[in-house]
C-alpha cells in the first residue's frame, strides 16, 4: 500500500506527460491530443484500511479516472467516472460505446489484453448485415494512438495492430504502483526510454547480487543510472515522493543502451521460473514462444507457464515446465502439444544457458504443453472475477497457484 500524497500525484502526472510527449515525438505531431482520450480500466476496491476509515484502496487506473480537474472530465477525458469505475466489464464496454460512438476519440489507453478484448467486443457489436467494422480506427476515424501499459506486447502485437487499424500507432509504457518508469521513444532502437526526470530516483541492483533475505545489506551493491552496463539484468530500486526509499520494485530490467538510457522489462523476479535453478524470466519465455508462433503463423491469445514437480531427491527438485497455451482458432498448420514442446525446449536451450545446464544435468525434463480450446482462459478469468479492467494473467509463476486452478477447471487427467 502506497500513500498517494500531492507530491506523488505530481510525479504520476509528470510521468504521464512525459510518456505522451514521447508518443507525439514518434508520430511527429500532436494529432492524438486534439480529441478525446479514452482510458480503459479503473476499479474502486471495497477494501479500506480500517472498517471506519474513509480512505479507499485503488489502483493507478482508478486514480487516472477520478483525480483530474472538472474541465478535463467535461471536455477531454472519456468515459465518465461513473462508467469507468463500474465493476462489470461487459456493462462498462456497452456504456462506453454508447457514450463515445459519435465523439472524436483520438487516443485510447489501457492494458493490452483488455484493449484487444474491448476492440473485438465493440467491432462485433457494431457489425451487422453487410456493415463490418474491423478495427478501432473504423469506429473512431480520428484515432491515432493506443497507449499500452501493464504487460508485454510481444505475444499479441500483431493482433493489437490489426485491432487498432493502419492509422493507429501502438505506444508502450512501463510503470507500476510506484510510478511511471519508461516509455517508447522516437527511433528504431529496441527498449523503452527511462523517464529519469519526473520525480523518481532510480538505482539498479545486479540480479546476481539479489538475496531477498538480506536486502538491508545489499545497498552498497546497487548502482546509479550512469554506472549501468548494457545487457546485464538488474532489479530496479526506486526512491519516490510517496515516501519509498531505496525500494526494490521486483521488476527485472536490462539496458539495450545507456546513452540515452533504454531498458527492456524482463518480468517480475518473484514470477520467474526457478524451481529447478533455471532462472528463466518472463521475457525469455515470451520470446521463445512468440518466435515459434511467428514461424508457424500461429496467433497466440493467452498462455501460462508453471513448474510441474515430479519428485524430490536429496533436497533437489526434479520436474519440468508445464505450458498452458491458447491459440486463436483458424490456424492453417494445426499444432500439437508435443510438437510445440519440442520446439520450446530447443529454443530455450539455445537462448538460455541456465535452462540448458539444467536440462543436461537431469534436473529439468523437457516441457509439457497443454493446448486448450479458444476461450478457455477467458472462461477461467470470468469464473475468478478477473475479466476486464486492471486484472491480468501472470505469464509465469514459480508456483502452481494458477496452473492447478486451470487444471481443476479443465479436468485434465493427472498424466
Amino acid at each position: 500500500l502506497i500513500p498517494v500524497t500531492p507530491e506523488m500525484q505530481a510525479c504520476y502526472a509528470a510521468g504521464s506527460k512525459a510518456a505522451i510527449l514521447h508518443a507525439t515525438a514518434r508520430t511527429g505531431g500532436v494529432h492524438a491530443l486534439l480529441g478525446r482520450v479514452l482510458l480503459l480500466g479503473g476499479n474502486v476496491s471495497s477494501n479500506r484500511l480500517e472498517a471506519d476509515d474513509p480512505v479507499s484502496i485503488a489502483d493507478l487506473a482508478t486514480l487516472a479516472a477520478v483525480q483530474h480537474p472538472e474541465w478535463i472530465a467535461r471536455h477531454y477525458f472519456e468515459p465518465s467516472s461513473r462508467i469507468s469505475l463500474r465493476l462489470d466489464w461487459d456493462s462498462m464496454v456497452e456504456r462506453i460505446l454508447k457514450r463515445t460512438r459519435k465523439r472524436n476519440v483520438t487516443l485510447l489507453a489501457g492494458h493490452p489484453q483488455w484493449v484487444l478484448s474491448f476492440a473485438r467486443q465493440i467491432t462485433r457489436k457494431l457489425s451487422s448485415g453487410k456493415l463490418r467494422f474491423t478495427s478501432l480506427n473504423a469506429v473512431w476515424p480520428q484515432l491515432r494512438c493506443l497507449i499500452l501499459t501493464g504487460d508485454f506486447l510481444t505475444p499479441i502485437y500483431r493482433q493489437l495492430k490489426d485491432a487498432a487499424g493502419t492509422e493507429v500507432m501502438l505506444h508502450e509504457v512501463f510503470g507500476g504502483a510506484e510510478g511511471i518508469y519508461a516509455a517508447q521513444g522516437p527511433g528504431s532502437m529496441p527498449g523503452l526510454r527511462l523517464l529519469a526526470e519526473t520525480g523518481i530516483y532510480f538505482e539498479f541492483l545486479p540480479l546476481e547480487a539479489y538475496q531477498p533475505a538480506n536486502l538491508a545489506e545489499l545497498g552498497f551493491k546497487a548502482v546509479p543510472l550512469p554506472k549501468v552496463k548494457p545487457g546485464q539484468p538488474y532489479l530496479m530500486v526506486v526512491t519516490t515522493p510517496a515516501g519509498l526509499v531505496r525500494h526494490v520494485t521486483g521488476d527485472v530490467v536490462s539496458f539495450s543502451s545507456v546513452q540515452p538510457p533504454r531498458l527492456l522489462p524482463m518480468g517480475q523476479i518473484d514470477l520467474r521460473l526457478n524451481q529447478f535453478g533455471e532462472n528463466v524470466l518472463s521475457r525469455e519465455v515470451i520470446e521463445a514462444l512468440a518466435g515459434i508462433c511467428r514461424r508457424h503463423k500461429w496467433e497466440l491469445t493467452f498462455f501460462h507457464v508453471a513448474p510441474l514437480i515430479s519428485r524430490t531427491e536429496l533436497g533437489i527438485n526434479h520436474g519440468r515446465h508445464e505450458w498452458w497455451i491458447e491459440l486463436k482458432s483458424g490456424t492453417v498448420d494445426t499444432p500439437t502439444g508435443p510438437s510445440i514442446a519440442k520446439e520450446l525446449d530447443q529454443a530455450l536451450q539455445h537462448s538460455h544457458p541456465g535452462y540448458q545446464e539444467r536440462r543436461q544435468n537431469g534436473n529439468l525434463a523437457s516441457p509439457f504443453v497443454r493446448l486448450v480450446m479458444p476461450g478457455a482462459f477467458e472462461h477461467w478469468m470470468r469464473h475468478k472475477g478477473k475479466w476486464g479492467g486492471p486484472h491480468k494473467l501472470p505469464i509465469t509463476r514459480n508456483d502452481r497457484l494458477v496452473a492447478d486452478s486451470l487444471s481443476n477447471m479443465a479436468r485434465f487427467s493427472k498424466d
